[in-house]
């Protein structure tokens, strides 16, 4: 019932040797939770990621439990004196929510990451040590599938924070598949709580990655603790074993994000929401862009078809005749315009939380009023899945003024160009 407490300590190289050797004392701490473990689960169960140290030298460690009830859940346990005194944290994840890490982001606030059985992984965060747990759906909560169809339950992940290039961060290592049939890849992700980039796979293509574990120094090594299979057909074969990798590649790669993601911090000022005439004729910026919560950003760049966001995360489809103009495009004719994915994106879902809230900000010159009775839609929200192709919100522009459509209704007609 009571968990382990193992110390190892690791033992000079003999001389003329460069390998160490990590001993294992007796374990400790069978009993003395506080509070007692028999008062709220009935089993303690493995299944959680690597510990942490806090900032204020607290030893926190994620743990899977039972409940009296039956359902497997999350939660951690934590200790400023190892050797002598543990608590476990009286909050916990939803029921079915298993394979815990957990990172401290901020001076004292934890994140948790847990794979649950509806088929995402569910990030908790909390500022009194898991005495309370509030889901991070505003941010990166179920981002993340743990299968294709995103249903099922999904397996251990990496989950550190770390500092690169000056700006706080976190790294994540996670299966993906393109498809049902295809073996599961480890791929690295990044995110700084708002923008979240995929950063490439880490593991071997032609094996069928599992758990895995991420350690990042703090100075320039990057290693994944990876649990491979083999494949057999479209099946997962036998287990091939433990791989350790050094991915110092991939380590230059994010730093190359980080910085990408601080040049487009830096061309915001530029950018207006309400472009206004100066006196000597020039366009000034009226009301500068929003940048808090911000998450993705589109401009000027444009490849392939596609729409780059400046953050390197989602881009956007482009249709029709469209023309790259300064800090962004200028669409010509019927049915020109651009598309940014939501609830499309497949297994990994960066933008889940516009089905919760979301502000969609866009700078749009009009060249000319519209003629005929029916509006030029200008941007809007359209629904995915059941109710597909309902305009949730819509503004157009009609020769009489802006129309606004709200869940596939027009509900004003005729507001004025300005108020």
């Amino acid at each position: 019932m009571y968990p382990w407490l193992l110390v190892g300590q690791i033992e000079r190289a003999a001389t003329g040797q460069t390998k160490k050797t990590l001993r294992w004392e007796v374990p400790a701490l069978r009993a003395g939770l506080n509070p007692p473990l028999e008062n709220l689960f009935q089993a303690f169960s493995v299944g959680g990621g690597a510990g942490i140290v806090t900032k204020n030298g607290t030893l926190v460690f994620p743990v899977k439990a039972v409940t009296k009830e039956g359902k497997e859940v999350s939660l951690v346990m934590y200790s400023s004196d190892p050797e002598e005194n543990w608590r476990l944290s009286r909050g916990m994840s939803a029921g079915g929510c298993v394979d815990p890490a957990v990172v401290e982001w901020g001076s004292g606030r934890l994140l948790m990451m847990a794979s649950c059985e509806e088929g995402h992984r569910s990030v908790y965060e909390s500022g009194d040590m898991g005495e309370t747990w509030t889901e991070a759906l505003g941010t990166l909560s179920r981002v993340w599938g743990n299968s294709p169809e995103r249903d099922g339950s999904g397996v251990q992940g990496g989950f550190v924070a770390a500092t690169i290039e000056e700006r706080n961060v976190m790294l994540v290592t996670l299966p993906a598949h393109s498809t049902a049939k295809t073996n599961g890849q480890l791929h690295l992700w990044l995110t700084d709580a708002a923008h979240v980039v995929d950063v490439g796979p880490v593991s071997d293509a032609s094996k069928h990655a599992a758990g895995s574990a991420l350690l990042h120094t703090g100075g320039k090594d990057l290693i994944s603790l990876q649990e491979l299979y083999s494949v057999v057909g479209d099946a997962v074969g036998v287990f091939d074993g433990i791989y350790l990798a050094r991915l110092t590649d991939m380590a230059e790669r994010v730093k190359s994000v980080v910085r990408a993601w601080r040049e487009a911090d830096s061309n915001l000022p530029m950018a207006c929401t309400q472009p206004v005439k100066s006196a000597a004729g020039k366009g000034d910026c009226g009301v500068p862009m929003p940048t808090a919560g911000l998450v993705g950003f589109l401009s000027g760049t444009v490849a392939g078809g596609q729409w780059k966001d400046e953050y390197l995360g989602v881009n956007a489809t482009v249709r029709g005749v469209a023309r790259t103009a300064s800090n962004g495009l200028t669409f010509n004719g019927g049915g020109a315009g651009a598309e940014w994915p939501v609830g499309r994106q497949g297994q990994n879902q960066r933008f889940h939380f516009a089905n919760y809230n979301f502000t969609l900000v866009a700078t749009v010159s009009i060249d000319a009023v519209p003629t005929g009775g029916r509006g030029i839609p200008v941007m809007g929200a359209r629904l995915s899945g059941e109710g597909e192709g309902t305009i949730l919100l819509g503004l157009s522009c009609a020769a009489d003024g802006w129309e606004v459509t709200f869940n596939g209704v027009k509900t004003m007609q005729g507001v004025p160009w300005r108020s």
